[in-house]
């Protein structure tokens, strides 16, 4: 009962690193302890997309930012309908369609639900786990086979398969975890310092 009144995370004051370099100092700051939870995980608990007054939700607009030539499903709505994305953990150029069964785009998550709960998350207010789940920050439109096969893993278990993608998702896992005051395990420390030590600045 006590965790749930936990204090709101706040935006750091710091400067949220955007470079390797600049991630690599970040993380050499940050808490290393093992992960932790006070109650066992359930996705539910971040809850879901916000619907927002304009009609869309917090995936249209992460899709309108990640995709090249997004195109609305009619000029006055803000859904998106289309579009292409270089898709930055494979490398590769993939389709996205609203209307199409087998989807080859869809917003994942760059610090994993399950993962964020066990480094600080699960003390955290319902409120407070809605709003880092709708963080266009914590938000990336990449590849349906690359979320498939990161699954709920961190950067222990899974990293984009090329040296560039892996650099770009540990630059924002850093990120994400400064701004919301998450710490990292041993094994996400030593996976993200060797990615950041061989990143071209």
């Amino acid at each position: 009962p006590l965790l749930s009144l936990s204090v709101p995370p706040a935006p750091s004051p710091v400067v949220l690193p955007s470079t390797a370099p600049g991630a690599l100092a970040a993380l050499q700051s940050m808490s290393v302890k093992p992960a932790a939870a006070s109650s066992p995980f359930d996705a539910a608990r971040f809850g879901a997309p916000d619907w927002l007054p304009s009609g869309c939700n917090t995936d249209d607009l992460v899709l309108k930012r990640d995709l090249v030539g997004a195109a609305k499903v009619s000029p006055s709505s803000c859904l998106i309908a289309s579009g292409h994305l270089f898709d930055p953990y494979s490398a590769t150029w993939l389709w996205y369609s609203r209307f199409k069964q087998f989807n080859q785009v869809a917003v994942d998550q760059v610090v994993p639900f399950a993962a964020a709960w066990t480094t600080g998350a699960s003390t955290w207010t319902p409120d407070s786990r809605r709003r880092f789940a709708n963080d266009p920050l914590e938000l990336r439109a990449t590849g349906i086979s690359q979320i498939a096969a990161k699954a709920r893993r961190d950067a222990t278990g899974w990293l984009p398969p090329n040296a560039v993608g892996a650099c770009a998702y540990v630059v924002d896992q850093v990120a994400v975890k400064i701004k919301y005051r998450l710490w990292v395990t041993p094994g996400e420390n030593t996976s993200m310092l060797r990615v950041l030590s061989h990143c071209p600045a």
